[in-house]
């Protein structure tokens, strides 16, 4: 599932990709049934060392993306404790199928046009074994911790967060604009760093 952007409205339009067979309940959607996310807690993510080539904050945001990744009060972790935890790492640029899943600062053939991000997972027997993380290299990025004002630069700890959340098996929350795991996003706003009430009953849903 991939984070997009609206390039025609001023409004925000969901751009929903249905890649897989879909559960609904409530209004949350994700892709794998309750047991059948990540069989072993937390889900080790590695964030490319090598950092944004856009982002100015000493590190090129990765310190940023770790952060908001692994926010005990705000993110994901504060929905089901211990469910994800992020470090620096070399990704070698992501394998999908490896089993080690990635957070990287290049591109995917399958991020274009309007997309942000992607997270592209990998499912063996309706579980979760492997999920990487790409971006849109068209896309300018921005840190909290970066210095001066956003030129419409895209929040790259709101847009990781959510990323994160396909990972675990969310899928896009219809009609939420406010929640995480809506759609599309806008610039220079890093709301959708901070979970809702929506994106942690979902999380809860597949991690009971």
């Amino acid at each position: 599932m991939r984070w997009s952007f609206p390039r025609r409205s001023p409004r925000l339009v969901a751009l929903f990709v249905a890649l897989l067979g879909l559960t609904f309940l409530g209004g949350f959607k994700v892709f794998v049934q309750p047991g059948h996310g990540w069989q072993d807690l937390p889900m080790p993510i590695l964030v490319d060392q090598a950092g944004h080539p856009d982002i100015n904050d000493g590190d090129g945001g990765v310190s940023a993306t770790v952060d908001a990744i692994n926010d005990p009060r705000v993110s994901w972790n504060s929905a089901v404790p211990g469910v994800v935890e992020a470090r620096p790492g070399n990704t070698g640029g992501g394998r999908q199928g490896d089993g080690i899943p990635t957070l990287n600062f290049t591109g995917s053939p399958a991020c274009f046009g309007a997309c942000i991000a992607i997270t592209l997972p990998t499912y063996r027997l309706g579980t979760i074994v492997d999920a990487d993380i790409y971006v849109n290299p068209r896309i300018d990025f921005q840190s909290t911790k970066e210095p001066g004002p956003c030129n419409y630069e895209f929040a790259i700890e709101a847009t990781m967060v959510h990323e994160v959340g396909h990972a675990l098996g969310l899928a896009h929350t219809p009609g939420r604009f406010w929640a995480t795991m809506f759609a599309s996003g806008p610039p220079c706003l890093n709301y959708a760093a901070s979970i809702e009430r929506d994106d942690a009953k979902g999380l809860r849903y597949i991690y009971p």
